[in-house]
């Protein structure tokens, strides 16, 4: 029998913020250097505090900051109510957007919740999220327990990548 292909992998390549996926070839992923998720431990805290008062509905919101940091977060309306997905209010992303700039900073990430599922990324999010610079964080609160991973999601696949609290 065929072994199935995970949609994860390790990590191989680099997360250089200013560079595309086309730079991330054949490099091995470090992560003792600038490659690390960095997130402000405030901004951590409001992604699960604006993830658990949507349950039992899937929430979701933008990051962003400088140099590739996650300084703030921007709650965005899902325009779906379901425990299973989201979508994204348009109209609030382009606000948070405008008013990223006002703060001199650019969308470093994204996160959403799972209600009763692992903290993986799904084949629609994968297809949905084409940002290999961005952090993606999926925060679930299957089985009664908090659980957060981050990803970066290149040419259509998902990997894992360490985060480190700042601050």
């Amino acid at each position: 029998m065929a072994r199935k292909k995970s949609m994860f992998r390790e990590l191989r390549v680099p997360l250089n913020p200013d560079a595309g996926a086309a730079a991330a070839v054949n490099h091995k992923f470090d992560f003792y250097n600038k490659n690390v998720v960095y997130i402000n431990r405030s901004v951590l805290n409001e992604m699960i505090n604006h993830c658990r008062e949507e349950l039992p509905y899937e929430a979701c919101g933008l990051l962003s900051g400088q140099h590739g940091r996650n300084e703030m977060m921007w709650k965005i309306r899902s325009t779906e109510k379901s425990p299973t997905s989201f979508a994204m209010d348009m109209k609030q992303v382009s606000a948070a957007l405008t008013e990223m700039k006002k703060f001199s900073q650019t969308m470093t990430g994204m996160y959403h919740s799972h209600p009763s599922a692992a903290p993986l990324p799904s084949r629609d999010d994968i297809r949905n999220f084409h940002d290999p610079a961005a952090a993606y964080f999926i925060i679930s609160f299957a089985n009664r327990k908090t659980s957060i991973k981050c990803f970066k999601i290149i040419d259509h696949k998902a990997f894992q990548v360490k985060f480190e609290v700042i601050r």
